[in-house]
Protein backbone atom coordinates (compact mmCIF):
# COMPACT_ATOMS: atom_id res chain seq x y z
CA UNK A 1 0.00 0.00 0.00
CA UNK A 2 1.61 3.53 -0.79
CA UNK A 3 2.11 4.43 3.04
CA UNK A 4 5.41 5.81 4.46
CA UNK A 5 5.79 6.10 8.30
CA UNK A 6 7.92 9.17 10.11
CA UNK A 7 9.43 8.64 13.19
CA UNK A 8 11.57 10.45 15.53
CA UNK A 9 15.12 8.95 14.63
CA UNK A 10 17.18 7.97 17.67
CA UNK A 11 20.32 10.39 19.76
CA UNK A 12 18.39 12.80 17.71
CA UNK A 13 16.04 15.50 19.05
CA UNK A 14 14.19 18.47 17.73
CA UNK A 15 14.32 22.21 18.23
CA UNK A 16 12.70 22.22 21.41
CA UNK A 17 14.30 18.96 23.02
CA UNK A 18 10.79 17.27 23.77
CA UNK A 19 11.90 13.80 25.19
CA UNK A 20 8.86 12.74 23.25
CA UNK A 21 8.67 11.07 19.72
CA UNK A 22 5.97 10.61 17.46
CA UNK A 23 5.53 8.48 14.44
CA UNK A 24 3.29 9.89 11.34
CA UNK A 25 1.64 7.77 8.46
CA UNK A 26 1.42 9.36 5.67
CA UNK A 27 -0.23 8.33 2.28
CA UNK A 28 2.25 9.10 -0.97
CA UNK A 29 -0.04 8.60 -3.06
CA UNK A 30 -3.30 11.02 -1.72
CA UNK A 31 -1.38 13.16 0.41
CA UNK A 32 -3.30 12.15 3.18
CA UNK A 33 -1.68 12.41 6.67
CA UNK A 34 -2.82 10.40 9.78
CA UNK A 35 -3.02 12.00 13.39
CA UNK A 36 0.41 10.87 14.98
CA UNK A 37 1.45 8.57 17.60
CA UNK A 38 3.10 9.55 20.61
CA UNK A 39 5.69 7.87 22.72
CA UNK A 40 8.17 8.30 24.93
CA UNK A 41 10.49 6.09 22.99
CA UNK A 42 12.89 6.99 20.22
CA UNK A 43 13.06 4.58 17.36
CA UNK A 44 16.15 3.17 16.20
CA UNK A 45 14.18 1.30 13.13
CA UNK A 46 11.24 1.10 10.91
CA UNK A 47 10.08 -2.02 8.84
CA UNK A 48 7.20 -2.47 6.73
CA UNK A 49 5.79 -6.24 7.18
CA UNK A 50 2.66 -7.73 4.52
CA UNK A 51 1.70 -11.37 6.06
CA UNK A 52 -1.11 -12.21 4.30
CA UNK A 53 -4.00 -9.25 4.20
CA UNK A 54 -2.23 -7.32 6.74
CA UNK A 55 0.02 -4.82 7.35
CA UNK A 56 2.36 -4.14 10.38
CA UNK A 57 5.17 -1.72 11.39
CA UNK A 58 8.04 -3.24 13.64
CA UNK A 59 9.68 -0.57 15.53
CA UNK A 60 12.43 -1.01 17.11
CA UNK A 61 14.00 1.06 19.82
CA UNK A 62 16.38 2.23 22.95
CA UNK A 63 17.27 -0.19 25.06
CA UNK A 64 15.75 -3.08 23.56
CA UNK A 65 12.38 -2.51 23.13
CA UNK A 66 10.51 -3.46 19.98
CA UNK A 67 7.18 -2.21 18.95
CA UNK A 68 4.70 -4.13 16.26
CA UNK A 69 1.71 -1.82 14.80
CA UNK A 70 -1.30 -2.52 12.23
CA UNK A 71 -1.92 -0.56 9.46
CA UNK A 72 -5.52 -0.23 10.03
CA UNK A 73 -8.47 1.96 8.18
CA UNK A 74 -7.85 4.69 11.13
CA UNK A 75 -4.32 4.53 10.76
CA UNK A 76 -1.70 2.67 12.94
CA UNK A 77 -2.74 0.60 15.94
CA UNK A 78 -0.22 -1.01 18.50
CA UNK A 79 -0.77 -4.81 18.97
CA UNK A 80 2.48 -4.94 21.23
CA UNK A 81 5.07 -3.62 22.85
CA UNK A 82 8.07 -5.04 25.12
CA UNK A 83 11.63 -5.39 25.94
CA UNK A 84 12.85 -8.48 24.36
CA UNK A 85 17.01 -7.71 24.78
CA UNK A 86 19.85 -5.91 25.99
CA UNK A 87 20.78 -2.48 24.11
CA UNK A 88 19.26 -0.78 21.20
CA UNK A 89 17.40 -2.78 18.67
CA UNK A 90 19.73 -1.77 15.42
CA UNK A 91 18.66 -4.35 12.89
CA UNK A 92 15.35 -5.40 11.18
CA UNK A 93 14.81 -7.60 8.71
CA UNK A 94 11.49 -10.08 7.41
CA UNK A 95 11.00 -12.91 5.32
CA UNK A 96 7.34 -12.36 3.36
CA UNK A 97 7.89 -16.45 2.36
CA UNK A 98 7.61 -17.27 6.20
CA UNK A 99 6.31 -14.04 7.86
CA UNK A 100 9.29 -14.48 9.95
CA UNK A 101 10.56 -10.67 11.97
CA UNK A 102 14.11 -10.87 13.17
CA UNK A 103 15.65 -8.07 15.26
CA UNK A 104 19.14 -7.66 16.22
CA UNK A 105 20.52 -5.72 18.69
CA UNK A 106 23.98 -3.44 19.66
CA UNK A 107 24.69 -6.29 22.05
CA UNK A 108 25.03 -8.67 19.55
CA UNK A 109 21.68 -10.56 20.28
CA UNK A 110 19.45 -12.03 17.75
CA UNK A 111 15.40 -12.56 17.99
CA UNK A 112 12.73 -14.05 15.73
CA UNK A 113 9.40 -13.87 15.70
CA UNK A 114 6.21 -15.24 12.97
CA UNK A 115 3.77 -12.73 12.93
CA UNK A 116 1.02 -15.33 12.98
CA UNK A 117 1.94 -16.14 16.54
CA UNK A 118 3.12 -12.46 18.26
CA UNK A 119 2.72 -14.00 21.59
CA UNK A 120 6.12 -16.48 21.21
CA UNK A 121 9.43 -15.58 20.03
CA UNK A 122 12.91 -17.31 19.45
CA UNK A 123 15.94 -16.55 20.42
CA UNK A 124 19.18 -17.67 17.94
CA UNK A 125 21.99 -18.43 20.55
CA UNK A 126 25.28 -17.92 18.61
CA UNK A 127 27.31 -15.65 19.85
CA UNK A 128 27.83 -12.41 17.58
CA UNK A 129 29.86 -10.52 20.20
CA UNK A 130 29.51 -7.39 18.14
CA UNK A 131 27.32 -4.13 17.62
CA UNK A 132 24.63 -5.39 15.18
CA UNK A 133 24.16 -2.52 12.33
CA UNK A 134 22.13 -4.49 9.81
CA UNK A 135 20.84 -7.92 8.82
CA UNK A 136 20.14 -9.80 5.52
CA UNK A 137 17.66 -12.75 5.09
CA UNK A 138 18.46 -14.79 1.71
CA UNK A 139 15.14 -15.32 0.24
CA UNK A 140 15.96 -18.24 -1.95
CA UNK A 141 17.72 -20.46 1.11
CA UNK A 142 16.01 -19.28 4.19
CA UNK A 143 18.94 -21.12 6.44
CA UNK A 144 20.95 -18.30 5.62
CA UNK A 145 20.84 -15.34 7.69
CA UNK A 146 23.97 -12.14 7.20
CA UNK A 147 24.61 -9.89 10.38
CA UNK A 148 26.65 -6.99 9.43
CA UNK A 149 28.47 -5.30 12.46
CA UNK A 150 29.94 -1.81 13.49
CA UNK A 151 33.45 -3.36 12.94
CA UNK A 152 33.07 -4.04 9.61
CA UNK A 153 32.81 -7.53 9.99
CA UNK A 154 29.73 -9.70 8.39
CA UNK A 155 28.42 -12.95 10.20
CA UNK A 156 27.34 -15.44 7.82
CA UNK A 157 24.60 -17.56 10.08
CA UNK A 158 23.49 -20.79 9.25
CA UNK A 159 20.14 -21.03 11.68
CA UNK A 160 18.69 -24.41 11.17
CA UNK A 161 22.46 -25.59 12.60
CA UNK A 162 22.49 -22.34 15.30
CA UNK A 163 26.46 -21.44 13.97
CA UNK A 164 28.11 -18.95 12.55
CA UNK A 165 29.72 -20.34 8.62
CA UNK A 166 31.42 -17.69 7.19
CA UNK A 167 33.10 -14.25 8.42
CA UNK A 168 33.15 -12.07 5.26
CA UNK A 169 35.74 -9.03 6.03
CA UNK A 170 37.45 -6.25 3.72
CA UNK A 171 40.47 -3.87 4.49
CA UNK A 172 38.18 -0.71 3.08
CA UNK A 173 35.53 -1.79 5.55
CA UNK A 174 35.06 -0.16 8.79
CA UNK A 175 31.72 -0.67 9.49
CA UNK A 176 28.52 -2.15 7.55
CA UNK A 177 25.75 0.03 7.39
CA UNK A 178 23.75 -2.17 4.80
CA UNK A 179 22.99 -5.27 2.84
CA UNK A 180 21.12 -7.08 0.60
CA UNK A 181 21.46 -10.22 -1.34
CA UNK A 182 21.38 -9.65 -5.10
CA UNK A 183 17.73 -10.75 -6.47
CA UNK A 184 19.19 -12.05 -8.94
CA UNK A 185 22.37 -14.10 -8.12
CA UNK A 186 21.80 -15.65 -4.30
CA UNK A 187 24.90 -16.40 -3.39
CA UNK A 188 26.07 -12.91 -4.21
CA UNK A 189 25.49 -10.05 -1.03
CA UNK A 190 25.37 -6.32 -1.82
CA UNK A 191 27.28 -4.74 1.06
CA UNK A 192 26.90 -0.39 1.98
CA UNK A 193 29.54 0.55 4.22
CA UNK A 194 31.56 4.09 4.76
CA UNK A 195 32.59 4.31 1.12
CA UNK A 196 30.75 5.96 -2.05
CA UNK A 197 30.22 2.81 -3.45
CA UNK A 198 28.99 -0.96 -2.92
CA UNK A 199 31.01 -3.87 -2.14
CA UNK A 200 29.80 -7.16 -3.53
CA UNK A 201 30.97 -10.62 -2.04
CA UNK A 202 30.09 -13.56 -4.68
CA UNK A 203 30.67 -16.11 -2.13
CA UNK A 204 30.66 -18.77 -4.82
CA UNK A 205 33.96 -17.80 -6.41
CA UNK A 206 35.18 -15.63 -3.41
CA UNK A 207 35.59 -12.64 -5.39
CA UNK A 208 35.29 -8.94 -4.15
CA UNK A 209 33.86 -6.22 -6.60
CA UNK A 210 33.35 -2.59 -6.31
CA UNK A 211 29.23 -0.81 -7.59
CA UNK A 212 29.34 3.01 -8.10
CA UNK A 213 31.50 5.63 -7.33
CA UNK A 214 29.97 8.64 -5.34
CA UNK A 215 31.77 11.90 -4.64
CA UNK A 216 30.67 11.17 -0.92
CA UNK A 217 29.48 7.82 1.34
CA UNK A 218 26.28 6.28 0.03
CA UNK A 219 23.22 6.23 2.96
CA UNK A 220 21.44 3.67 1.05
CA UNK A 221 20.44 1.62 -1.57
CA UNK A 222 18.03 -1.11 -3.16
CA UNK A 223 18.98 -3.01 -6.25
CA UNK A 224 20.34 -0.53 -8.44
CA UNK A 225 19.40 2.48 -6.87
CA UNK A 226 22.42 4.36 -4.88
CA UNK A 227 21.95 7.16 -3.00
CA UNK A 228 24.30 9.45 -1.45
CA UNK A 229 24.32 12.32 0.65
CA UNK A 230 24.03 14.71 -2.44
CA UNK A 231 23.10 12.48 -5.46
CA UNK A 232 20.46 9.26 -6.52
CA UNK A 233 21.71 7.41 -8.88
CA UNK A 234 19.41 4.40 -10.88
CA UNK A 235 20.92 3.30 -13.71
CA UNK A 236 21.36 6.03 -16.52
CA UNK A 237 19.24 8.56 -13.86
CA UNK A 238 20.93 10.72 -11.75
CA UNK A 239 19.34 13.65 -9.49
CA UNK A 240 20.99 15.64 -7.23
CA UNK A 241 19.53 16.49 -3.65
CA UNK A 242 20.64 18.62 -1.16
CA UNK A 243 22.49 17.14 1.97
CA UNK A 244 20.41 13.82 2.76
CA UNK A 245 21.43 12.25 5.67
CA UNK A 246 19.00 9.06 5.60
CA UNK A 247 16.72 7.28 3.16
CA UNK A 248 14.21 5.03 3.07
CA UNK A 249 12.99 2.91 0.15
CA UNK A 250 9.33 1.99 -1.00
CA UNK A 251 8.52 -1.71 -1.41
CA UNK A 252 5.85 -1.18 -3.91
CA UNK A 253 7.04 1.97 -5.67
CA UNK A 254 10.18 3.49 -7.23
CA UNK A 255 9.80 6.33 -4.46
CA UNK A 256 12.62 7.00 -1.93
CA UNK A 257 11.80 9.24 1.21
CA UNK A 258 15.12 11.02 1.88
CA UNK A 259 15.64 13.09 5.26
CA UNK A 260 17.48 16.06 4.89
CA UNK A 261 19.94 17.69 7.62
CA UNK A 262 17.44 21.25 8.15
CA UNK A 263 15.34 18.58 9.46
CA UNK A 264 12.66 18.10 6.44
CA UNK A 265 11.52 15.02 4.33
CA UNK A 266 11.13 14.73 0.96
CA UNK A 267 8.98 11.89 -0.77
CA UNK A 268 10.72 11.41 -4.27
CA UNK A 269 9.44 9.81 -7.30
CA UNK A 270 12.43 7.89 -9.28
CA UNK A 271 11.67 7.65 -12.49
CA UNK A 272 12.33 4.11 -14.23
CA UNK A 273 14.25 4.52 -17.74
CA UNK A 274 12.68 1.37 -20.42
CA UNK A 275 15.83 -0.98 -21.20
CA UNK A 276 16.99 -0.30 -24.79
CA UNK A 277 16.27 -2.79 -26.69
CA UNK A 278 18.80 -3.33 -29.87
CA UNK A 279 17.78 -2.03 -32.94
CA UNK A 280 17.68 -5.31 -35.87
CA UNK A 281 17.10 -4.72 -39.37
CA UNK A 282 15.93 -7.95 -41.17
CA UNK A 283 15.88 -7.88 -45.00
CA UNK A 284 15.18 -11.00 -47.24
CA UNK A 285 18.00 -11.99 -49.64
CA UNK A 286 17.89 -13.80 -52.81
Amino acid sequence: QPFVALATKSKLFDPSFTLTSELVLANYMTGEIYPPVTTDLKFCRLLWCEAGAASYLAAGHENGIISLYELTDDGLVLLKSNKYMDGDVTALEYLPSKAVLVAGSCKGKIIFWTLTDLDREYNLDIPISAHITCIAWNAKVTKILCAGTADGSIKVLDIKKNSVIMTLTNKDIAEVRGMEWDSTNNTRLLVMSDKPYLTAFDLSNDSVTRIGNHASPLIGFKGDMLISKNLIEKGVVRINIKDAFDCSFSQRDSVVALSYTDGTTEILSVPVMPKRMPFCRRRNLL
